[in-house]
């Protein structure tokens, strides 16, 4: 069984010509054709999937599985008005927002984040008023 994460470093060269090259490519690359050996592969999601399946032709679909990746108990709703009432004060969050979380790079496309963002607060969600954009990772 194998995972399959993404084929970004083939469809996103300019962000990874820095550390794509050589060695390391012809390495990714073989390791591409081991997914055809696999008894199954496992899919992090459809898009995942989608993207890499020009790049794995040896790869049966009935073999690919979508498994989300888990998410840690510490993404839970917090629900205790305490808490929610120091984090809106210490990150100064009035306004009700759009949180997006990210680890950051070109492959995350926040140019469309920020567009479709300038749509929702130029009015398109309707009389909900002000409208913050919070972004938090590793930007």
């Amino acid at each position: 069984v194998r995972t399959l994460h993404d084929v970004n470093p083939l469809l996103l060269p300019a962000e990874y010509a820095h550390s794509f090259h050589g060695l390391r490519r012809l390495t990714y690359l073989e390791q591409l054709r081991w997914y055809a050996d696999a008894d199954a592969v496992v899919a992090i999601s459809r898009a995942a999937w989608e993207d890499a399946r020009p790049y794995l032709p040896g790869v049966d679909p009935s073999r690919v599985h979508v498994i989300h990746n888990a998410v840690p108990d510490a993404f839970a709703p917090v629900t205790e008005p305490g808490r929610l009432d120091a984090v809106r004060a210490r990150y100064g969050l009035d306004a009700p927002y759009l949180l997006v979380c990210s680890a950051g790079g070109g492959n995350k496309n926040f140019a469309r984040v920020v567009e479709a963002f300038a749509r929702v607060a130029a009015g398109a969600h309707g009389d909900a008023g002000p409208l913050d954009l919070v972004l938090a990772g590793m930007l």
